[in-house]
């Protein structure tokens, strides 16, 4: 039973003890009573809903809470702890779909963000060089162990520092906000080769439609530009109905209210799907590609080319077609496209998982081998 729902009961025993001592007062007792039947309705909603309809295919268990957020100025959100945390995802069975522990580390070096992320492969001995991943929780590698994430084995096969940047439900926005306001601004003299990994869930992420977006940097088309026009939540009219929302299911602590109107915010907002919605997350890409290639560095984009996001076709939902026009487009700039699909069978079960859809430590490995071809051989 989780902090939020005790909070629920808690706050109708409150309500209940002050419409008893305000029976005196007629006008507000009558409006207390109003109050208290409404809020309990709610509140029995809730747990019907919580114990009885909601289908929860598991549940996570940490030495600390992963899922404690920070805010963060350039990606809306970040851990907030730094340090080790043990993680274990087990399903409504009592199986266990995985078990293993993320060290969180703070931005450190020339320019750093004060960004907590996920640490990866270090070699003190080269300085000349330096791997830097962008992305979501493929890149973060949810579910294994620091050092069978794709971006410390690269470092490691590359025998090349590398950071991880990768966090869940981040997208393409977040990378190139990170990209713009930490690399772009170093004068020094170090090779970099940028690593993002797109899986076209980003397209919508960008759009901010889902709940955890409220806080990300938003971004807009400007003519040939892309505009970072602020917060989520001022911009983006998905992001202002799910904040709205929030607070009315008292910070999620109403989970129907908060899973109906996510559902019903995101399903309008994949209706309204448009051309300029992938414009600009490839634009962002290309942007990033010409100011990398300005400082002679590269920029790899890891296509997640026939992956089922959640184990489910987004083919309804977006334009494939459109996304491997766009991809044709960023090579022919000098971007290094890599599909998942040429490092191991992405159809092939065995690669990811089972229960949750996140990449193996084997399908890692043999991305980390992909990647490194184009970097270190």
């Amino acid at each position: 039973m989780d902090i939020k729902f005790l909070f629920l009961l808690g706050a109708t025993l409150v309500l209940w003890l002050f419409t008893r001592l305000a029976k005196k007062r007629k006008g507000f007792h009558s409006f207390l009573v109003v109050v208290f039947s409404i809020f309990i309705t709610l509140v029995l909603m809730e747990t019907a809903y919580r114990f009885f309809l909601k289908k929860n295919a598991f549940t996570l268990k940490s030495n600390k809470n992963f899922g404690t957020y920070a805010q963060h100025p350039l990606t809306g959100y970040m851990i907030a702890d730094a340090g080790e945390t043990e993680m274990a995802k087990i399903s409504i069975g009592g199986d266990t779909i995985y078990n293993t522990s993320y060290n969180l580390i703070p931005d450190t070096g020339a320019g750093n963000i004060q960004l907590n992320h996920r640490a990866a492969f270090y070699n003190a001995t080269n300085d000349s060089s330096e791997l830097v991943f962008l992305g979501c929780s493929i890149t973060f590698g949810e579910g294994i162990a620091d050092r069978e994430t794709f971006a410390y084995k690269t470092g490691e096969i590359c025998n090349t520092s590398s950071i991880n940047y990768g966090l869940s439900g981040y997208g393409t926005h977040q990378a190139f906000n990170i990209y713009m306001s930490r690399f772009t601004r170093l004068n020094d003299q170090k090779h970099r080769t940028y690593i993002y990994s797109f899986i076209p869930d980003h397209v919508l992420r960008a759009k901010c439609i889902y709940p955890w977006n409220i806080n990300d940097p938003y971004f807009e088309l400007n003519g040939d530009s892309i505009v970072l026009k602020g917060k989520a939540n001022q911009f983006s009219s998905p992001a202002k109905a799910h904040r709205l929302f929030k607070y009315l299911s008292l910070y999620n602590s109403f989970t129907f209210i908060t899973d109906m109107s996510t559902s019903i915010i995101a399903g309008n907002a994949v209706k309204k799907l448009n051309g300029d919605d992938y414009t600009r997350v490839f634009r962002m890409m290309k942007k990033m590609q010409e100011r990398a290639s300005a400082k002679n560095d590269k920029l790899i984009v890891v296509y997640w080319d026939k992956y089922k996001w959640k184990e489910a076709d987004d083919s309804k939902i977006l334009d494939r077609s459109l996304i491997e026009k766009n991809m044709d487009a960023l090579k022919a700039a000098g971007v290094i496209v890599i599909k998942a699909s040429e490092a191991f069978d992405i159809r092939n079960e065995k690669f990811f998982i089972k229960g949750d859809g996140h990449p193996t430590a084997e399908a890692n490995r043999l991305l980390s081998e992909r990647i490194a071809r184009e970097i270190c051989h």
